[in-house]
């Protein structure tokens, strides 16, 4: 087959599905629906000996449509700006063709376990569903502004309210709204756990490993791992992220116990070096022990400290340049700088100069 661009192939490919030929070039949002699908189109066209068609299988086209439609539920619930409501690349595939629009419609059946009328028609707009969901979902995000009280009960409480309503008609527990409720319910409990004065007691947060409540954002329903993949992996790399905030926290927070031993001491001894020079390496090393932990469940997240970690993980730089400030007060020059790279690491604008 001649290599095509993205647009030409897919100009190529649809007038065959359609039955007619399309002029001209595709406008957005529909250009990008076509663009994605187009990307793996020439691996998969076969010929039908009956009409000499090229045609493709509809479990091809299944895979790459769940890929197209999954990828915008998750962009319109958990991104920050949803897309545009006239760049909605699933009803662009609907206007595609009629083998396009009835995978697709196949492929919004499963994902939210609808089961069509008799007149082909859809029991609930998944549209409306998914805005309703965001909302809850970007609730979620901010319960520190949201939660009622600091009780876990009143979470569990708040949670039940909030997300009890987003089992639409005609849909089971199996939809994909399900996923991305667990999900929310994640964020939500990692977030508002985090901000309870006793936070480094509770079980689920002091050992990553332990984090099972995760386990049903990230699982997918038998066979419907094209569905789920988008939604899993976003649970996987969040319950990275939360271990890694977690961890963050706690080293931290062992680190400035250690130098608080040392309080009114205006000296401190070879031993007391060394376990300091342990703790300020066991904070140092959070992305390479979650890693060891948590790679195998999660081989698609980033073990990388990064700056919006620290939005949560809240006093660990303050604990850092407290640790140089210390170093410098006892002479400590091994421990002052490299308390000071993991300041220019993490936040540059913190570090102190060499000098």
């Amino acid at each position: 087959m001649h290599e095509l661009s993205i647009i030409g192939l897919f100009q190529f490919v649809t007038p065959v599905l359609c039955g007619h030929t399309y002029h001209g070039r595709f406008a957005s949002p529909l250009s990008t629906a076509c663009s994605q699908l187009s990307i793996l189109l020439p691996t998969y066209l076969v010929k039908y000996p009956s009409t000499g068609q090229l045609m493709l299988p509809s479990e091809i086209l299944y895979e790459i449509t769940a890929k197209v439609v999954t990828e915008y539920i998750d962009e319109t619930i958990t991104e920050p700006y949803p897309p545009p409501k006239d760049q909605n690349d699933v009803l662009a595939l609907l206007q595609v063709s009629h083998q396009i629009r009835e995978v697709t419609m196949k492929v919004i059946c499963d994902a939210f376990q609808f089961k069509r009328n008799l007149d082909g028609s859809l029991p609930s707009n998944p549209f409306r569903l998914l805005d309703e969901i965001r909302v809850a979902y970007r609730r979620a995000l901010h319960l520190r502004v949201y939660t009622p009280s600091r009780s876990l009960t009143a979470f569990i409480a708040w949670c039940k309210d909030t997300f009890t309503p987003f089992s639409p008609t005609g849909s089971d527990r199996s939809s994909i709204l399900n996923a991305y409720e667990n999900l929310a319910f994640c964020e939500g409990f990692c977030q508002h756990t985090l901000a309870q004065p006793d936070w480094d007691n509770i079980s689920l947060i002091n050992d990553p490993a332990s984090w099972t409540v995760f386990a049903l954002a990230i699982q997918s329903p038998p066979g419907r791992w094209a569905l789920f993949e988008t939604v899993s992996v976003r649970s996987r790399c969040s319950m990275v992220f939360w271990a890694m905030v977690t961890s963050l926290r706690l080293s931290a927070q062992d680190l400035e116990e250690e130098f608080d031993n040392y309080h009114e001491a205006s000296h401190i001894d070879n031993d007391g070096v060394e376990l300091l020079e342990q703790s300020l390496e066991h904070l140092a090393s959070v992305g390479p022990r979650c890693r060891a932990i948590l790679v195998e469940i999660a081989p698609d997240a980033s073990f990388d400290v990064t700056v919006e970690m620290f939005e949560y993980a809240t006093g660990v730089l303050d604990i850092l340049e407290d640790v140089v400030c210390k170093a410098t007060k006892f002479g400590l020059a091994n421990l002052q700088e490299r308390a000071n790279q993991l300041l220019s690491l993490w936040d540059p604008s913190r570090s102190y100069d060499s000098e």
